[in-house]
């Protein structure tokens, strides 16, 4: 497997030359349309891991650690992750508009970042027409497993966000964020 892992880096190498990895990882995947992804100095993948950039560009800083099955999609837009970044286990981010995660973020298993949906009415689903919004994590936050954070929404420095929780919206500087487990349902209505 170590040979397997030394030709993706020289793969990688050739498709962007100005870009000297010195990362250790084994099993990574990474898909390049183009020479759209800069990845720092002592990136640390694990077995499983994803990264596909088509239309969009990202930008992945120092310290960056992905843990086992986490994927990292940028179909359009601008993806930035910053230094001292820990993605844990089988998480997703998944970006179609701008998505910042600050340095020093801590997220937890099983979280998802999307900063988009499908477009829907009373009627139906629209399959390939969404709605975007960016998200921004600004640096020192930590997201508890399970997570879910939307379009639309900013994160302020320091807050730490609940298992389970699902964020939308504007979350103030050292904000402890927690959701109550009520189950709402209602009828879907037009606008």
């Amino acid at each position: 497997m170590k040979i397997v892992s030394y030709l993706r880096i020289l793969i990688h190498r050739l498709i962007n030359k100005n870009y000297n990895l010195r990362s250790h990882f084994k099993y990574l995947s990474i898909k390049l349309f183009k020479k759209n992804i800069v990845l720092s100095d002592e990136v640390i993948f694990d077995k499983r891991t994803h990264i596909n950039v088509s239309e969009g560009k990202a930008y992945i800083g120092e310290y960056l650690r992905l843990k086992e099955g986490t994927s990292i999609t940028v179909i359009s837009g601008e993806m930035r992750i910053g230094n001292c970044v820990y993605i844990n286990k089988n998480c997703i981010v998944a970006c179609r508009e701008h998505i910042v995660i600050g340095d020093m973020v801590l997220i937890g298993p099983n979280v998802i970042i999307w900063d988009h949906d499908h477009k829907f009415d009373e009627t139906q689903v629209y399959g390939m027409e969404y709605k975007t919004g960016g998200i921004i994590i600004e640096k020192g936050c930590w997201i508890g497993a399970g997570a879910i954070i939307l379009r639309d929404t900013r994160i302020g420095e320091g807050s730490v966000i609940g298992a389970g929780t699902v964020v939308k919206g504007d979350i103030p500087p050292h904000s402890l964020v927690t959701s109550s487990r009520e189950l709402k349902i209602r009828p879907i209505q037009s606008k």
